[in-house]
C-alpha cells in the first residue's frame, strides 16, 4: 500500500497530514503547507483519513478561490474545518470504538492443528 504525497510520517511513528495552500494567493507567492497531526500509529487508519481530509481540503480551497476570499482566509477555514473533522473521528471512536482494529485470535499459532 503506497502511503499518499499528503501524509507524513513523524520521528515517534504518528501520521501527520499536511495540505499545499495556493502559492498564488499567498501574499509572498511562498509554498506553504497546513500540518496536523491525525494522531494515529496505524497506517490504515491514516490513508482514511487523508483521502478524507484530502477530498475536504480541495473542495475548500476551489469555493474559497472561487468566493474571492483571501490566503489567510482560506488558511483559518481549512484549519477549522481539519481539527472538526478529527474530532468528530475521535468521537466516533470513543462511541463505537475502532472499527479497522485486527482481530486478535486466540493465542498460538493459527496454522498448527
Amino acid at each position: 500500500m503506497q502511503t499518499t504525497a499528503y501524509l507524513t510520517l513523524s520521528r515517534h511513528n504518528v501520521y501527520y497530514f499536511r495540505w499545499p495552500l495556493p502559492m498564488e494567493l499567498h501574499p509572498l507567492r511562498q509554498r506553504l503547507y497546513i500540518r496536523t497531526s491525525l494522531r494515529t500509529h496505524d497506517r490504515r487508519e491514516a490513508l482514511r483519513l487523508s483521502r478524507s481530509l484530502g477530498y475536504l481540503g480541495e473542495t475548500l480551497t476551489a469555493q474559497g478561490i472561487a468566493s474571492g476570499m483571501r490566503y489567510d482566509e482560506i488558511r483559518a477555514v481549512l484549519t477549522k474545518h481539519f481539527s472538526d473533522k478529527l474530532a468528530q473521528h475521535k468521537a466516533r471512536i470513543a462511541e463505537h470504538g475502532r472499527t479497522g482494529a485486527p482481530k486478535r485470535h486466540g493465542g498460538g499459532n493459527r496454522w498448527r492443528r
